[in-house]
């Protein structure tokens, strides 16, 4: 017997080291594994006197591999017909392995055999286990590493897998394999504990859960008769939201999931599923051996690689939390009340005794002090998801709290659910108290619902549910109730903070005083067609007038993925003092979301000034980069040729129009001939949400000489079919931009510039124009044009936009050649001023001959 010169804790961590960490994506991942490196050990001689049977169990999860201890069949098949040296088992039943098995393969039979020939087994090479459909062989493959094996199953198995392969038969014998006797010695706690494993599964060999396993028929009449056991689910979160079997809990295969054991029963029944079988198999195997009564159900979810096995192949009812479609159609269809109803006409309608729903949302103590009649209390919390099904829906339901911002929360979700939900304007502090005459309306007598009169959609009931427990969660943290408060959200801004704070009032309100830093999706029919350029991985801090419709808009946010909270009391009014930003005499700031989007982009323009050089930009074309790119000028120069993957939008009015259609998933390069005109494209582009940068001296002067520029272009015509929102302010405003450019293509002014000559005939005739130099200090000093005034390019240049006389005829910006002028020249004009830039700036050698300087005779002073 060959000896083992290392502890067996130590070689556990050797072998571990190529393991797993699948049922995560889309699709089940095949790892492509080749790959068969290995550090050689020898079977140990002697047993470690303090083993710990768990820690190994956890240790296999916590280092699981990218491989996910399998590997593809086709790869399989190729390393068995290459020969080369490995172990192989064909867990299969003796008749299935006599009528056709793997060359090489030993077949050790699903059970008993498995623990009693461990010893059999080489430890000095892989191990490649299958079965029929890869299920078993996924719990066979986690009890080999726990022994010591460097062991993977083969993707799905015989049946699923290895006999769909092409040329399997050049791999495939009915000679018999054996192995030669004992040769590795495994640790005793483990063996027993393997052989405690295989022999039970003779216990449930006549039961629904034979193999440690659950038929689809039986998992759902469990579901159905509402049996007491525990689902789990260890596919990704993506495809879990997208559709999962009702009631499961999720766990996300992968390395450090044993973290999250804790979290499940240890005297419940545990249903264990992924894609296919196969990771649910390897997660069992080590419930099992930790202690837990868990099997894995048949086949898994399903997929097409295995069909008619698992859930879905089967046809069984799955339910989504992906209620992005529900949750749009929401705001697709606001009405004109925003869900509310004012405090005085509800005290009206209660005081008439009109049919209706009324759910108070206060906590008990806060009912019980008194209410309105006939109020029903669900206090805010859990128990609004867990009473869905006792709210009658054939009568509207009206929702009060104490400000009306959570009872906003609260009357999206039960829209959602299929009632007609309006909450009560300022709720019960702030609205319903201050009613005239209600006291005459108000009780302290307790109103229940009489049980279960509504069917709630599965979907939405689970989706609700995770909502409103998700509460917990937050309650001892700073966004208790999915809100912030006005003291949090100033220090958040203070410490400069990453998220994304949005306003939702109207445009006019944003521009007369909103918070520093807000972007502005204003709220009502066809806002959810702004959501898509809301980040999915920020925190989102929404507000509107006093907290209401922000409560929806966060709701709703919330159930898309989004993690948005609400700002408690929103910008504030007079009514819901002393709640609110501004009723909390936090600062504001005025001007439109152009207004700010243009002082916003100077004031933090980068270090590469939103340009990239002509030579970088033609490798990474070369490259293939990932990326977008522009090209603005006339269709006949594209035709002409053009940067391989560049789209023709010929600047003018098209830009504007098809903004929509650029993607915003990756950079964005733009070039026009010379790159002035780019500079304002690039401008507006970073406006309008993308991060756009020109590049460096356009085609003509730029792209066109770089060396070796002929690899990366063509005459090929290149398409966007993108869907992207844009703010409709600034679509507005765009628009106006490049639609103005008609009203200037035959005067001097043509395209936002002005030619060299004709500022020079302007000067000598002494127009009032003013012009602005937006080179360095040094370089103005050095020399500029006579009469220029400087704002040096750069962060904060915004600061001396005030500077600028506004009752100027002309304000004509240069830089060097052109083309941070015409940035300068975009966000001007967009603020208000009549600006122009002049044609090749102060001029350069690299843009000869356009520019001042690059002119005979005009004059350059200091």
């Amino acid at each position: 017997m060959k000896k083992n010169s290392r502890l067996l804790s130590l070689l556990l961590v050797l072998v571990l080291a190529f393991s797993l960490a699948g049922c995560a994506a889309t699709e089940e991942p095949e790892a492509a594994s080749m790959d068969l490196t290995e550090e050689t050990s020898e079977p140990a001689t002697e047993p470690t006197a303090d083993f710990d049977l768990d820690a190994a169990v956890n240790a296999y999860f916590a280092n699981l591999p990218a491989n996910n201890n399998k590997i593809g069949q086709a790869d399989f098949v190729d390393l068995v017909k290459a020969g080369e040296s490995m172990t192989v088992l064909d867990i299969r039943q003796p008749d299935a392995y006599a009528e056709g098995h793997i060359q090489g393969a030993v077949n050790i039979p699903w059970g008993d055999p498995i623990a009693e020939n461990l010893v059999n087994i080489p430890n000095d090479k892989p191990v490649f286990i299958y079965c029929y459909s890869g299920q078993t062989a996924g719990q066979a493959v986690m009890t080999l590493n726990l022994a010591g094996f460097n062991a993977r199953s083969v993707n799905l198995g015989w049946n699923f897998g290895i006999s769909k392969v092409e040329g399997v038969d050049a791999a495939t014998t009915t000679d018999v394999a054996e192995f030669a006797g004992a040769v590795t010695e495994i640790e005793p706690a483990v063996q027993e504990a393997l052989t405690a494993y295989y022999a039970g599964l003779a216990d449930v060999k006549d039961t629904q859960w034979k193999n440690y396993k659950v038929s689809e028929d039986n998992l759902e009449a469990m579901i159905q008769a509402d049996e007491d056991f525990y689902l789990l689910s260890i596919r990704g979160e993506d495809v879990y939201k997208a559709g999962h079997i009702q009631g499961a809990e999720r766990m996300s295969w992968g390395a450090g999931m044993q973290e999250n054991f804790s979290m499940l029963p240890m005297d419940k029944k545990i249903v264990v599923y992924c894609y296919t079988g196969q990771t649910a198999g390897q997660t069992v195997a080590g419930l099992r051996l930790l202690g837990y009564d868990a099997v894995s159900l048949n086949g898994g979810m399903g997929m097409a690689s295995n069909a008619p096995l698992g859930w879905a192949n089967q046809e069984k009812p799955v339910v989504s939390m992906d209620l992005s479609a529900q949750v749009k159609a929401y705001f697709e269809n606001l009405p004109a009340n925003n869900y509310k109803i004012g405090q005085a006409d509800f005290v009206e309608l209660v005081k008439a005794g009109e049919e209706m729903t009324i759910l108070d949302i206060r906590q008990p103590d806060a009912y019980a002090e008194g209410h309105v009649e006939g109020a029903v209390n669900i206090p805010w919390g859990s128990a609004i998801a867990e009473n869905l099904a006792n709210i009658p829906n054939d009568k509207p339901v009206f929702v009060y709290c104490y400000s009306g911002q959570t009872a906003g929360q609260a009357v999206m979700t039960l829209n959602l659910a299929g009632f007609n939900a309006r909450s009560v304007n300022l709720g019960w502090n702030f609205g319903i108290s201050k009613v005239e005459g209600v006291d005459a309306v108000t009780v302290t007598d307790a109103a229940e619902f009489a049980g279960a009169v509504t069917a709630i959609d599965p979907s939405v009931q689970e989706a609700l549910t995770a909502y409103y427990n998700g509460l917990a969660d937050v309650a001892d943290t700073q966004w208790k109730n999915y809100k912030v408060s006005e003291d949090n959200l100033e220090a958040m801004m203070a410490a400069g903070e990453d998220f994304k704070l949005l306003s939702i009032r109207a445009a006019s309100a944003y521009a007369e005083g909103h918070i520093e830093g807000a972007d502005l999706i204003s709220w009502g029919a066809g806002m959810e067609k702004q959501f898509d350029r809301l980040p999915m991985d920020t925190k989102i801090v929404v507000y509107c007038y006093t907290g209401q419709t922000a409560g929806q808009t966060t709701a709703a946010l919330r159930l898309m993925g989004y993690d948005a909270v609400s700002l408690n009391g929103g910008m504030g009014m007079e009514s819901n003092a002393p709640l609110g930003w501004a009723n909390n005499e936090k600062p504001v700031v005025t001007g439109t979301v152009v207004e700010q989007g243009v002082m916003s982009y100077f004031a933090n323009l980068p270090a590469n000034n939103n340009k990239i050089g002509q030579a970088d930009f033609v490798e990474m074309v070369k490259a293939g980069e990932e990326m977008t790119i522009v090209d603005i000028r006339q269709p006949d120069a594209y035709a002409e040729g053009h940067a391989i993957g560049a789209v023709n939008i010929p600047w003018g009015a098209p830009i504007a129009e098809q903004l929509a259609t650029i993607p915003n998933d990756k950079p964005v390069f733009v070039y026009c001939y010379s790159g002035q005109t780019a500079g304002q494209a690039v401008m507006t582009l970073n406006l309008a949400g993308f991060n756009a940068r020109s590049v460096n001296l356009g085609w003509n002067f730029g792209i066109s000489k770089v060396e070796g520029v002929e690899a990366a272009t063509t005459t090929e015509v290149a398409t966007f079919n993108a869907a992207t929102p844009i703010e409709p302010s600034i679509q507005e405003a765009l628009t106006a931009y490049y639609n103005g450019l008609a009203d200037v293509a035959d005067k001097k002014w043509k395209n936002y510039k002005v030619s060299e000559a004709d500022l020079k005939a302007n000067m000598e005739e002494g127009k009032d124009d003013y012009i602005l130099s937006i080179r360095s200090a040094k370089d103005f000093a050095a020399g500029h044009i006579q009469g220029a005034n400087n704002i040096p390019w750069g962060a904060g240049m915004e600061k001396s936009f005030n500077t600028i006389p506004t009752d100027a005829k002309k304000v004509v910006v240069y830089c060097y050649t052109g083309q941070t002028a015409g940035q300068a020249t975009a966000g001007l004009r967009l603020l208000g001023f009549d600006a122009v830039s002049l044609n090749g700036g102060m001029g350069m050698e690299s843009n000869a001959p356009l520019g001042w300087s690059n002119q005979d005779g005009f004059e350059i002073v200091q």
